[in-house]
């Protein structure tokens, strides 16, 4: 596994542009202060207890897709960590967006969200998952590492990572087999699932409804649980 290094040199070292450090003076603070909020607001992390704002799931940071709106959103991003590298809450936001932009290569990328994930944060353990399964160039991991990555997640209580489960357990994989008995312990999860953060996000009532239905759906399938299952 590669080691990580610092997040802003890396996104130098691949020839993005690196924003200039903030000089001194009230509008420049402001403008340090601005580029914290708007990367805050646009790519909290769910589950993280250093937010300061409402989690957005990673679909919804590209929903509706607008490439020049996640490219700014990346760009404020990592003008904040520059600017404000103690905030450690800002590296998984940041690395969020690049991974769904895919303007940094994936397996630069990968250290860091590793780290992460072995520290304990449930949307990078999702991430080593959506690193496998939704990037076109793949890193070094392998799928049984992606599939612990995503139940571990799921363990936390993660919504996104639950819905994916429900789904895998459902619909055969990509990576799992189809087991409706799993399926419906995740959809129960989901429905009962932690607040997401500090202020409900903005899917998350209806990811428990979504929860609801699936469990009930799960249980009504006269193919849905046999002897074995």
């Amino acid at each position: 596994m590669l080691r990580p290094t610092s997040l802003v040199f890396l996104v130098i070292l691949v020839g993005l542009a690196a924003p200039v450090r903030a000089q001194d003076g009230g509008e420049a603070k402001a403008a340090v202060h601005a580029a914290i909020a708007a990367c805050d607001k646009g790519a909290a992390v769910p589950l993280d207890p250093d937010a300061t704002s409402a989690p957005v799931q990673l679909w919804e940071i590209a929903h509706p897709f607008n490439r020049e709106r996640m490219e700014k959103l990346l760009d404020v991003c990592l003008t904040a960590i520059w600017v404000a590298p103690d905030l450690k809450r800002l590296e998984l936001q940041y690395l969020r967006v690049a991974l769904l932009l895919g303007k940094v290569p994936s397996w630069l990328l990968a250290p860091h969200i590793q780290k992460l994930a072995s520290a304990g944060s449930a949307e990078a353990n999702y991430l080593l998952y959506r690193l496998v399964i939704g990037v076109k160039f793949k890193p070094q991991l392998t799928p049984e590492e992606a599939i612990a990555g995503l139940l571990e997640a799921a363990k936390a209580g993660h919504q996104e990572a639950l819905q994916v489960l429900v789904r895998e357990y459902l619909d055969k994989g990509p990576l799992l087999a189809r087991d409706p008995r799993k399926a419906a312990d995740a959809a129960a999860r989901l429905m009962n699932m932690p607040p997401q953060g500090i202020v409900p996000g903005a899917s998350e009532d209806a990811a428990r409804r979504e929860g609801r239905a699936k469990l009930r759906s799960i249980l009504a399938e006269d193919d849905g649980f046999t002897k074995d299952k």
